[in-house]
């Protein structure tokens, strides 16, 4: 997506997914997110799988990664960055 809107030059595609290859995410289970994403799905009226990656990125203590607009604006008081803003 952020190619097609031209936010990373098509060019750098493999070098993305070879960055994601290197550093594979950690599957984690998502059932134990589920109070605190209702929680915050409830709080700031987003989706409840919006709220769930901020339910992980929260526990994980990290900011949560995303291009969706709607979300960062909705995401008041939670750590979202933007592929731009690395």
């Amino acid at each position: 997506m952020a190619a097609r809107a031209g936010k990373i030059p098509v060019t750098d595609l493999n070098l993305f997914y070879a960055d994601l290859i290197r550093h594979q995410p950690i599957i984690c289970p998502f059932t134990s997110l589920f109070p605190k994403a209702f929680s915050i799905a409830s709080r700031i009226r987003v989706s409840i799988y919006d709220a769930t990656y901020l339910a992980l990125a929260e526990q994980g203590g990290c900011p949560l990664l995303t291009e969706d607009v709607k979300l960062i604006n909705a995401a008041n008081g939670f750590s979202t960055v933007t592929l731009d803003s690395l």
